[in-house]
């Protein structure tokens, strides 16, 4: 999330068009990759990362895992 100035905003065309700006990159597909290296970052930017949906699917095969293993000393 980026915060302009108001000196700054513009018609949406010279300048970005509201003050205050959400850029989202999607670093999962190659599009978003190859933005995110050409995006520059400034001071005052609040950079958002969310979780990958790998982390609730691996959780979800630990514990598949560990029933199965408590079934089968039974």
């Amino acid at each position: 999330m980026r915060e302009y100035a108001t000196g700054a905003v513009a018609d949406g065309i010279a300048g970005p068009p509201q003050e205050r700006v959400v850029f989202n990159i999607d670093l999962t597909t190659a599009d978003g990759l190859f933005s995110a290296r050409n995006f520059m970052l400034e001071g005052d930017d609040l950079i958002y990362g969310t979780e990958s949906a790998l982390g609730p699917a691996l959780t979800l095969f630990s514990l598949t895992n560990n029933v199965r293993s408590l079934a089968n000393t039974n």
